[in-house]
């Protein structure tokens, strides 16, 4: 809704101008157009998510690459240190394992999956190990 706000700005203010009602302000625009931008993975990242053809082991890297994403945006630090608690809170149950909810099937997903295996054996930290001992207690 804000990208389409956004795209048609010039139209919104030609409209507001003819009758008589303020535009937003060149920083209210700057503002929406940041935004967009810093939630633009997080729409793609829903789109591929919710297809078909994903399966468990999409979901992690996905995380990690929306908690990339905004360690990474430079305008807004205040927004995306929220946002980041906020993942942090939301997927505790799958990416800490000291959650008393954590659950090591979707790293156990990744570690199945030939082309995520490799990367998580070098870079997963805690969860992998979990998720290796998950698969060992399964099989």
């Amino acid at each position: 809704m804000i990208k389409r706000l956004v795209e048609i700005k010039p139209s919104v203010a030609e409209v507001l101008s003819s009758v008589n009602i303020d535009s937003l302000l060149v920083d209210d625009w700057t503002q929406l157009e940041q935004i967009c931008v810093l939630l633009e993975p997080f729409a793609t990242q829903t789109d591929i998510l919710q297809t078909d053809g994903m399966s468990l082991s999409s979901v992690i890297p996905a995380i990690l690459d929306l908690q990339c994403h905004l360690q990474q945006f430079a305008a807004g630090r205040d927004l995306t240190r929220a946002m980041l608690a906020d993942m942090a809170v939301r997927f505790a149950a799958i990416m800490d394992p000291t959650d008393p909810q954590f659950n090591p099937l979707p790293a156990a997903a990744c570690l199945v999956d030939p082309n995520l295996a490799t990367v998580l054996f070098t870079t997963g930290g805690g969860v992998i190990e979990y998720a290796k001992a998950f698969l060992v207690q399964e099989v």
